[in-house]
């Protein structure tokens, strides 16, 4: 009875962090998204705003939107993360107007850095791999001690 809790508790402990992290929007991206149509590019993440992934800490572009009333048209031809290249140039290359080590590429440098680096793309999502394979072992271990 007693490994019949512990097997319990684990699953959910196992299971719930990854259900929220997969299913949670916050309001500001589902706006994001919807303002600039990028649901499904790498600009679908909580990177948007956040510099970690433990959403603490939020980065330039984040503090800009909170600044302007959250109104994304306003702080379109700023450029947040001063890498030469305004918010709206990076969304519309699809890199991060809040990461200046993420830049749009482009055939000739930027009139500031004078560089022309990006980061790796990040796939949202793996996250829930982990809720997955918890809720496939508790459902194993639980039909396993079920039979006998």
């Amino acid at each position: 009875m007693k490994y019949r809790l512990f097997l319990m508790v684990l699953s959910v402990l196992l299971i719930v962090p990854g259900i929220s992290v997969v299913s949670a929007i916050p309001s500001y991206l589902e706006s994001f998204n919807q303002q600039y149509d990028t649901n499904g590019t790498r600009l679908d993440s909580c990177n948007i705003c956040h510099t970690d992934t433990e959403k603490e800490s939020i980065n330039s572009y984040a503090s800009d939107y909170s600044e302007s009333g959250r109104d994304f048209s306003s702080i379109e031809a700023l450029d947040s993360d001063e890498d030469g290249f305004t918010n709206i140039e990076e969304i519309n290359a699809l890199t991060l107007p809040g990461d200046p080590a993420d830049r749009p590429q482009t055939t000739e440098a930027p009139s500031e850095t004078g560089a022309n680096e990006t980061d790796e793309q990040q796939t949202p999502g793996f996250e829930g791999i982990a809720a997955v394979i918890g809720l496939m072992a508790a459902v194993y271990l639980m039909g396993r001690n079920s039979r006998m």
